[in-house]
């Protein structure tokens, strides 16, 4: 009573803090100064919106159609037939290569000619170092361009690379990135019946959790004395050779054994002395299965949050694509670099003047057909002054404008997305505390108002519509600190990694991992607080802050129960993943390797990495509620416990069953 009265334990009914029939239902708008900035910032995307309706998107188009030697987009208009852009050498070309890095023979890429083509020319009937003709590979205009040196192409998009004038590393790799997305494409209706494979694995080990969340603590408690008490003894045992290998005094490794193992005794002791909390955590692991089991529809909530997810992502990625535009402008086309001749006589041209007007003669048999053409290609020029092809035709500007706009863009985003995961979170808790504080009935279950079936969603809804029209202010407020945060640790390890390519000295060093230490640390310390504070504000219906504050005197109040339920949820999480993209993993592999599904393929590899992402990506997806689930509910029953604490009972009122089992046997 004490501890209620100095206000340490503020759960107790007829406060502020009365949680005794559930949620709080009497609501108002939290954290103002959060949604004023939350609607300010969209305004800001409106202005940006309309400065980047200036720009052109059209010419990312460049990247996917290239234009031809006579200014045409490959597979649009007059060339839809020809949709692939492939680069030649025009009639006559004589600066063929004569170096030794494997490239003699191969043209120089400044005098390359783009030209439209319905298919890849490969070397197969083109001796290499020859300008030969290819028939009806291009449209009858081109007819006297479509010439081919004889390298090999891959295709890539609509381009056809020659591999050998990019270096063969990266050659063989888009290459067999090409061939690898052919095979995903075969695959496509059997790599959907593994989808659903995987969510039915996934749907199994939430089954197997409820039984078996005992057993996980039990095994992570065990496993993490073993290996210190392990790492002590061989540091112990094998003292001799690590001083010599070390440079170090044999006794010096031996007082490292020792407090080793002196960590691993004090370990020991406060897990049994803990032993009342590790139950805890165990049962409310298992209530989470329960849980989930009981509001089949929290399920959907990560797929929807997916798509949600998805969505936003597609629609900030036309505005940056609006905003990039603004930087990008079509490349003018210049007269081409090909060194060709004009020529009266029989035989191959020899003559190089490198005129931006190619005069070549094209040779049918023994007769001899003059040609003059106006053909261009685009070119950018270096800090020398030498020019190179650009495939593209996209000159770039550079304007600070354009960067802050799309830095702002960026920024927004990830808010956005932060925020959508603290919707979740806020849903997930709301959730967990309508099911928590539910009445049971005559055979011990509780009686959900609604919700407790897969189709009815109405639980989620009525969460979403408490969190969306009571606390968007604090859902905006915890999610830009997040993202605040992500940002300041991501450009900090960024500048670190740069920094130790350039091998500063030891302090400069010293300074940046600290300082990389200290943000990596605050920036998980803040998510933490942050997923539990949107729990409290689902229960409370208090402010950010006001949130963070009883999150964290509950961990205060109860750390080993705390730490237990998030970090075992963590682990059974991951756990989960690994055991849904294994299984997955293991039945692509037997389906594409062992049926008749394998013949279809040039190789598994690509469909198989292609199963166990999705493997990752659903398990992930449908097992992520778990820990958020389990940590609602420790914040629940922390709750229930101190208010029956308050009220002199011994047990609270409300408690599940398995935690209610472990309270008789207790």
């Amino acid at each position: 009573q004490m501890l209620h009265d100095q206000g340490i334990r503020p759960f107790r009914k007829g406060s502020r803090y009365d949680l005794c029939c559930g949620p709080v239902a009497s609501r108002g708008c939290t954290d103002c100064l959060g949604l004023v900035l939350w609607i300010v910032s969209f305004v800001v995307l409106g202005f940006v919106a309309m400065q980047a309706s200036q720009g052109d998107p059209a010419v990312f188009r460049n990247f996917f159609h290239g234009i031809d030697a006579h200014g045409n987009f490959c597979g649009k208009g007059a060339m839809k037939d020809y949709e692939l852009t492939y680069f030649t050498v025009a009639p006559g070309y004589t600066g063929w290569r004569n170096t030794s890095d494997g490239k003699a023979g191969y043209p120089h890429m400044r005098h390359l000619l783009p030209l439209c083509t319905k298919e890849c020319p490969t070397g197969r009937g083109f001796p290499l170092g020859q300008v030969n003709y290819r028939q009806n590979a291009c449209a009858p205009r081109d007819d006297n361009l479509c010439t081919w040196y004889g390298g090999n192409t891959t295709r890539q998009l609509n381009f056809c690379i020659d591999v050998s004038l990019i270096g063969e590393s990266v050659g063989a790799n888009l290459e067999a990135a090409g061939l690898q997305m052919g095979d995903v494409y075969e695959a496509a209706w059997p790599l959907l019946g593994l989808s659903v494979l995987a969510m039915l694995l996934a749907c199994l080990y939430l089954v197997i959790v409820r039984f078996l969340a005992g057993t996980f603590v039990c095994g992570m408690m065990v496993a993490v004395l073993a290996g210190v008490w392990g790492l002590g003894y061989v540091i112990l045992t094998d003292a001799p050779h690590l001083a010599e290998q070390y440079g170090m005094s044999q006794s010096k490794i031996e007082v490292v054994a020792y407090i080793v193992l002196t960590c691993a005794g004090i370990l020991t002791i406060v897990m049994l002395c803990n032993a009342r909390a590790v139950c805890v955590a165990a049962r409310t692991l298992e209530t989470a299965a329960m849980f989930l089991n009981d509001v089949k529809s929290l399920m959907f909530l990560p797929a929807i949050a997916a798509v949600v997810q998805i969505i936003i992502i597609l629609a900030y990625s036309v505005l940056l694509t609006y905003v990039a535009s603004t930087a990008l402008q079509q490349r003018s086309p210049e007269g081409s670099e090909a060194n060709v001749t004009t020529t009266t006589t029989t035989g191959v041209p020899g003559d190089e003047d490198g005129s931006d007007v190619v005069q070549f003669v094209r040779v049918l048999g023994a007769a001899v057909e003059p040609v003059v053409e106006n053909v261009t290609a685009c070119f950018w020029t270096d800090g020398s002054g030498a020019r190179h092809l650009d495939p593209f035709c996209v000159d770039f500007v550079d304007d600070p404008n354009d960067m802050v706009m799309a830095g702002y863009v960026i920024f927004h985003l990830l808010w956005v997305l932060s925020f959508v995961h603290a919707l979740c979170v806020f849903i997930t808790g709301y959730s967990v505390g309508i099911w928590y504080f539910s009445p049971f009935d005559d055979d011990g279950e509780k009686m959900m108002p609604h919700g407790n079936t897969v189709c009815d969603c109405r639980l989620l809804f009525t969460s979403y519509c408490v969190g969306f029209t009571h606390h968007m202010g604090t859902l905006a407020l915890g999610s830009l600190i997040c993202t605040i945060a992500w940002i300041i640790k991501t450009l900090i390890q960024w500048a670190t990694s740069v920094e130790d390519q350039k091998e500063p000295n030891a302090m400069v060093k010293c300074i940046l991992r600290c300082t990389a230490c200290l943000a990596e640390c605050t920036y998980r310390f803040l998510e933490s607080i942050s997923e539990q504070a949107y729990i409290q504000t689902a229960l409370l219906s208090t402010g950010f802050c006001e949130s963070g504050r009883v999150s964290l005197g509950i961990a205060v109040r109860h750390p080993i129960r705390l730490t237990l339920v998030t970090k075992v949820g963590d682990l059974i999480e991951l756990v989960g993943t690994v055991a849904v993209a294994a299984g997955t993993t293991g039945l692509a592999w037997y389906t594409f390797t062992q049926t008749g599904q394998a013949t279809a393929l040039s190789n598994p590899n690509g469909p198989v990495l292609m199963a166990a992402f999705l493997g990752v990506v659903i398990g992930t997806v449908m097992l992520h509620p778990f820990s958020v689930v389990a940590t609602a509910i420790m914040h629940c029953f922390i709750a229930d416990e101190e208010m029956a604490l308050g009220e002199g009972k011994d047990a609270p009122e409300h408690t599940p069953a398995p935690l209610r089992a472990w309270m008789k046997e207790d």
